[in-house]
This record gives C-alpha cells, structure tokens and sequence, in this order.
C-alpha cells in the first residue's frame, strides 16, 4: 500500500511539474506586430519568451510561433516562421534591429510592453548590414527542380555551426545544419523578396554541395582569408572544422 501511495504521489508530482513548465514556456504578454507589408503573421497580444540573455526570443498567438535567434553583438539575428495549422509557408530571414523591432526589407517583428505599442510603426525599409553579416565572394548553386536560379560568382555569410546563406541575382538560399550531414533549406522563390518563405526540404551533403532528389545548394571557393573569427574556437563540429581547416567545402 505504501509502495502505491509513493508511486501515485510521484505520478502526480510529475504532471504537476510538467504542466507547470508548459505554462512557464512563454512567460509574459506583450503587443506584438509580425508583417511584411503584405502579409501580417501575428497582430495583437502575443505570448512573449526571452530564450538567451542576447535578445533571441520566441512570440506566439494562435498556430503560428516565430523564433528569433540574435547574433552575439545582439544587432544582427536569424527569425523562423512556423505555423501548426500549415495555413502559412513557413520562411526564414536574416534580420536587423531597429528600436523595437528587428527587420529585413519591408518585413517587421517588433515588441512591446502591454499597451505601449505606438499608434504608428516605422515602415521605412531596413537593410541588413553585409559588411555586419562578413559576407564574402564564393562560387555558389541554386538548383530548384531543375532550374538554375544562381549559378556562379555570389555573395554568403557562414554562420557557426556550418549553416550559411547564398545570395545573386535577386535570389539567395539559407541553409540551417539540423544534423552532422543533414539541413534544412529555404530560398526567397520570388526575386527581391526579402525572406526565405520557400521550403527546399531536407538536405544532405555531397562534396560542396547539399541535395535532395530535386533542389541542390553548392557553395565552394572558399578562401582560408574568409575564415570566421568562431574557427578559433577548440570546440568545433566536424563541418566547422571542415570550413575553417582547408578554406572550402569542396
């Protein structure tokens, strides 16, 4: 009997604690505005959590959840789209802070205390700063179903951990490591458009190159001069030591 009673007060112990976290997984209420001009992903009072001490935080209402992950210096980051429901193609966008929101062209993710959000959001376009962002001159491909959206001399900025993004001819790719020879890949689709809201699926390496059976994200050329300032680091994944001990992905 006491063996029972120990084991039904661990039980509930248990789901107490479990419900208590998913509760405490979004701590706060604030106004909330995510738009790119054209379309409006969140509007209104979201639930807010800060995920590092950096700015990074995650903002949510309903089925849709976006993810912000800020660089170091806290100026520069990296924001998810998501959806449940999959109502909204989800995208990814390089973005810059500006007051109380980050943002890459037209498109917006900004905060508020409850009940501070002003009457009138700037709307003037931000430009992610390149030069912030170390971009470099590669040889890149973007191969989507057949077709070559970029093929050549391009722009990309590496990132720690062995994800990148490539950018020419009003077109650019981001391509996020989930494994030691797997990632995810989106593309922008449309050319100028300022997020990467097209999904290019699961990728795996091969040679300089990331592929599935129909899209393909190659980028070789890599100069040792490019390395990232993170390949001093001693603790480095098999495809960050890759980046930063012969230069290339080739």
């Amino acid at each position: 009997m006491q063996r029972y009673r120990f084991f039904s007060a661990f039980t509930l112990l248990v789901f107490v604690l479990t419900i208590t976290a998913q509760a405490d997984a979004y701590d706060k209420k604030v106004d909330c505005l995510v738009s790119d001009g054209t379309q409006t992903y969140l509007e209104g009072v979201c639930d807010y959590v800060e995920t590092d001490r950096i700015g990074s935080f995650k903002l949510h209402s309903g089925t849709v959840e976006i993810e912000l992950m800020a660089d170091p210096d806290g100026l520069i980051g990296r924001a998810f789209c998501n959806d449940s429901s999959n109502k909204i193609t989800p995208w990814v966008s390089d973005v810059q802070k500006r007051d109380a929101c980050w943002g890459s062209g037209n498109l917006r993710i900004c905060t508020w205390a409850l009940g501070t959000k002003p009457p009138k959001v700037n709307s003037k376009p931000i430009h992610v700063s390149s030069a912030t962002n170390n971009t470099q001159l590669g040889k890149c491909l973007l191969e989507v179903k057949g077709k070559k959206y970029i093929d050549g001399t391009c722009g990309y900025d590496l990132s720690k951990g062995g994800s990148f993004q490539i950018f020419a001819n009003d077109y650019f790719s981001v391509l996020n490591m989930s494994g030691s020879n797997r990632a995810e890949g989106h593309w922008n689709a449309v050319p100028k458009a300022s997020h990467a809201q097209a999904p290019l699926g699961t990728l795996h390496r091969k040679g300089a190159c990331w592929v599935n059976a129909e899209n393909k994200i190659c980028l070789s050329n890599i100069e040792k001069s490019a390395a990232p300032t993170w390949c001093k680091s001693e603790k480095l994944s098999a495809m960050e030591r890759l980046i930063c001990s012969d230069g290339t992905l080739s």
